[in-house]
């Protein structure tokens, strides 16, 4: 994922309707919301 792309960028740049229905599939393929995985594996500030 591109640095500064939304949840909801991304969900539409996946073909998903809404950013609601790509959260959800998400969250059943990967056991955790997008937000939740985005900061999990946010790079440390410098």
């Amino acid at each position: 994922m591109h640095p500064g792309f939304t949840v909801t960028r991304v969900a539409f740049e996946l073909g998903f309707s809404s950013s609601q229905h790509f959260a959800t599939v998400f969250s059943r393929f990967a056991g955790q919301s997008p937000r939740a995985f985005i900061r999990a594996h946010r790079e440390p500030d410098h």
